[in-house]
């Protein structure tokens, strides 16, 4: 997955199912726990930023965890 073509609905399920909480996610983005949920929800977007913050965060957490993107 590249930035480009990222969903960051999918990026914020995937982080959960790795087992970090909405909150971690916000924490680390600079969000509120209600902003990643309305994202995931589809009821929200991101802007460049956070969305680019959100991408390294699903990069790194992957890389630790040792799966592929």
């Amino acid at each position: 997955m590249d930035f480009e073509n990222a969903n960051f609905a999918e990026i914020i399920k995937e982080l959960q199912s790795l087992g970090i909480t909405q909150t971690e996610i916000a924490k680390k983005i600079g969000v509120t726990q209600g902003t990643i949920s309305q994202v995931k929800t589809g009821l929200h977007g991101f802007g460049f930023q956070r969305g680019l913050r959100l991408f390294k965060l699903y990069k790194e957490v992957i890389e630790k965890k040792g799966k592929s993107l």
